[in-house]
């Protein structure tokens, strides 16, 4: 028995947040029936938990439990991510989950340890980012991934733009934006590949993406069982497409994931980015982020051509936004909301004609010294006071000192 996301024929599922949140309930409510008497550990007997092979301690199923609600109801969008994911598919939607809880990146044990110590449970939402796209691996393997897909390496048989999956899917969405209550959010594949054509796109790449999109559940049919294009006349953006072009154009952790495994065809780049990844210090995780962007943009120039008419407006956007993505990888304000992408963080309070002066920081009682030869950027040869700037530091006998210094705006 299957379940869909369309409700085109079909009843529609529940939230994904309802359906684990109902799973921690009946887990909760089970080891409520089960508690032994107040002060004696024992382990679970004949009930519920030792017929399915768990033989463990009630208190330690109640932590387990008190883990699954911090994980999946308590951490930001995770149900979200989720749910949209899987399509909404409940059995998918529980795999997935189950996927994240016995990924490296979530620490089941110090969740547990947390909450024996009775101490504040902490998941954060990039590490379960991770766990959702890299899984039990250290990097993106697309041959075992079943609900992340490479959207920049979608077609690899075509030489075509790396963006060419995020503009149709991005293209799909404003149909789906402006018509989620009728069928109009569906369009038909002919105009799809009319729309690509007209911004220089051969007609067989399109289709073979629409294909690949549909058979990895990007996209949807008028009919959802249809997974090839032939047999789908109209397409829309399915849930999983949409999660995917928000974290393909916005979000540095899938973008840096698939930095590491998309094929460039740029020998320099692809230095860069490998260069980045064996140090894989929080200024390098950005600037090979910002690599991998200035390739796909300048390949994107290569193979598309952009119209400028209004029908086309939302594909001038996907361009703007990476743009700003690449100037975010400097700002302070973008930098400050993620733990992995910083290092410290302070203001030069003091610069002296010689190329020195001073830093200050935030929660440290020492000024830093800093020097111009230790800013990565060779051009900078002046730093006006009031500057942020990140960095590394050293000890030296007068105190610490800034190294591999990068500024901020």
């Amino acid at each position: 028995m299957q379940s869909f996301y369309t409700d085109s024929f079909f009843l529609p599922t529940p939230p994904t947040e309802l359906i684990i949140r109902r799973r921690i309930e009946y887990i909760e409510k089970k080891v409520a029936e089960e508690s032994s008497e107040p002060g004696k550990k024992t382990p679970t007997g004949t009930g519920y938990f030792m017929s399915r092979g768990l033989r463990l301690e009630i208190e330690n199923i109640k932590g387990f439990a008190a883990c699954l609600q911090t994980i999946f109801v308590n951490t930001g969008q995770v149900a979200d991510w989720i749910g949209r994911l899987s399509n909404h598919d409940i059995r998918r939607a529980l795999q997935l989950s189950c996927d994240i809880i016995t990924s490296p990146y979530i620490h089941v044990a110090d969740l547990l340890a947390a909450w024996v110590s009775k101490s504040t449970m902490v998941v954060r939402p990039e590490d379960v980012k991770n766990s959702v796209i890299k899984g039990k691996y250290n990097i993106y393997f697309s041959t075992v991934q079943s609900f992340v897909q490479n959207l920049f390496n979608l077609t690899p048989e075509y030489e075509t733009t790396p963006l060419l999956a995020i503009r149709i899917l991005y293209f799909l969405n404003e149909h789906w934006e402006a018509n989620k209550d009728n069928d109009a959010r569906y369009v038909p594949v002919s105009n799809i590949l009319e729309y690509f054509q007209t911004m220089n796109i051969d007609r067989r790449a399109t289709s073979a993406c629409l294909e690949q999109a549909m058979q990895l559940g990007l996209c949807l049919g008028y009919d959802p069982t249809a997974v090839k294009v032939i047999d789908a006349t109209k397409l829309e953006i399915s849930p999983s497409g949409t999660q995917h072009v928000q974290w393909a154009l916005r979000d540095w952790i899938y973008i840096e994931s698939m930095s590491e495994v998309t094929p460039l065809h740029d020998a320099n780049a692809a230095e860069v980015i490998r260069n980045c990844r064996e140090t894989n210090g929080p200024h390098l995780r950005r600037r090979k982020i910002g690599t991998f962007i200035s390739y796909l943009l300048s390949e994107d120039s290569h193979f598309c051509i952009v119209p400028k008419h209004a029908t086309f407006d939302g594909q001038h956007i996907i361009s703007n936004i990476l743009n700003q993505q690449a100037s975010d990888l400097s700002s302070i304000a973008t930098i400050f909301q993620l733990n992995g992408y910083r290092r410290r963080i302070g203001k030069v309070f003091s610069w002296k004609p010689g190329g020195f002066g001073f830093i200050r920081e935030n929660g440290i009682d020492e000024d830093i010294y800093i020097h111009i030869s230790d800013v990565l950027d060779s051009t900078v040869t002046n730093i006006p006071e009031g500057t942020f700037v990140e960095y590394d530091v050293i000890n030296v006998p007068k105190g610490e000192k800034a190294i591999h210094v990068v500024i901020l705006h």
